[in-house]
């Protein structure tokens, strides 16, 4: 297991590593305006991969490891759904791409849709399932490298930027054909076994939970381009980067709270001793770093960004309070894990993700961006406290 942990670790920060140095050459040949229109474009591609990916890894991953012998039937069942709900996706974008052909967004969205269909393919559960991790950390960085190669030799100017979209989509369906390319454990799909409505029935509130996050991620893009704002969306997005670079940090964090809290679950009145402690120094460290951020949020946005961005600093100053309440939320989230509460933990992300939405349907019409970040930071709080809430109503009492 360690084993493994440390290759996806290494594998993922890999990867991240090259995407950060992809994205930090786009931003500065895009400029805003372009940029915004990419990322649009990327945002919309999420939820439409969303909608055939759902929650199908997790299952199979779980029953194949149960079952080995049973994977040809889970890897049939789910290339079945996930072809089924791919080719009407897929359509919906070229449709969509071909109605907004006269816009720069039209062709993003057509050659993105190739991603789609890649994705319905990419057999990355069947490794993760047999604990041989090494395939899939390699095609994910083999799909950051194409993006990369693709920035650095194809993308010139903001014309450029549908050759951006054709080298994430190239990537996306490189990473596929490896991974199929390189199966080793599945052996031919074959019939019967594992019905499809009986995969969707158990993966439901994981594509719920999945969707929630998605929300969380990227819903501020889509509403600020429907609501006629696109082109402050580079700008904001430029300094969320800012903060979600932590991402990685913040996820080794998390990960690294579970065991010694599970083990003080079983003795009851130590889990909220560790808890407070870790949530304390947690935000402590969550803060200094906002306000250094904040300090150097001019110097920041132009050294990695260019002088273009100079305006997104103002967000950027705001934004890096989202840090310590982060930091909270992924303690008291761990706790409510230890605790078996994961409903509880459903029910922060779903009040996160409609104070998301609400705020931004409400506040970007007459705030634009400013709305955005009002919403993230609300939103922000809301899964720090209502986490807190449950945390403490659940917790062991003390005898004192």
């Amino acid at each position: 297991m360690l084993r493994n942990f440390l290759t996806l670790s290494t594998g993922v920060l890999l990867a991240r590593g090259i995407h950060a140095i992809a994205i930090l050459l786009l931003v500065r040949i895009l400029k805003p305006d372009a940029l915004g229109i990419f990322e649009l474009a990327v945002s919309i591609a999420a939820y439409a991969s969303l909608a055939v990916q759902q929650g199908f890894d997790a299952i199979a991953i779980r029953e194949t490891s149960k079952h080995p012998r049973e994977v040809s039937h889970w890897l049939a069942a789910v290339t079945r759904l996930r072809l089924a709900f791919a080719i009407p996706v897929t359509i919906a974008m070229l449709l969509a791409g071909l109605l907004q052909m006269q816009r720069p967004i039209g062709s993003l969205l057509m050659i993105l849709s190739l991603s789609i269909m890649a994705g319905a393919f990419n057999l990355r559960w069947v490794y993760l399932a047999f604990e041989t991790p090494r395939a899939p950390v390699l095609a994910g960085i083999l799909s950051q490298a194409v993006f990369l190669g693709t920035v650095v030799f194809a993308v010139r100017s903001p014309e450029h930027v549908w050759r951006a979209a054709l080298g994430w989509a190239a990537g996306e369906i490189a990473a596929a054909v490896v991974l199929r390319a390189g199966r080793t454990h599945a052996g031919a799909a074959g019939r019967g076994g594992v019905s499809t409505k009986d995969l969707l029935r158990k993966s439901w509130p994981v594509s719920v939970s999945m969707l929630l996050g998605q929300i969380m991620l990227n819903f501020d893009v889509v509403a600020l381009a429907a609501m006629g704002k696109q082109s402050e969306i580079g700008l904001y997005l430029a300094a969320y980067r800012c903060v979600t670079g932590f991402t990685p940090l913040l996820q080794q964090f998390e990960a690294s709270l579970s065991p010694p809290f599970a083990r003080a679950h079983l003795k009851g009145q130590e889990l909220r001793v560790a808890t407070g402690k870790m949530a304390a120094w947690g935000a402590a460290a969550g803060l200094g770093i906002s306000l250094i951020l904040y300090l150097g949020s001019g110097i920041l946005m132009e050294k990695l960004f260019g002088r273009d961005y100079l305006p997104a600093v103002t967000y950027l100053r705001q934004l890096v309070w989202i840090l310590p309440l982060r930091v909270v939320r992924m303690v008291f989230r761990q706790a409510l894990i230890a605790m078996h509460r994961q409903v509880s933990d459903t029910k922060v992300t779903a009040m996160g993700a409609a104070a998301t939405v609400i705020l931004d349907l409400l506040l970007i019409p007459t705030m634009g961006a400013d709305g955005c970040v009002v919403a993230a930071l609300c939103s922000s709080v809301i899964l720090a406290a209502s986490s807190w809430y449950f945390v403490n109503r659940d917790l062991p009492q003390s005898s004192h």
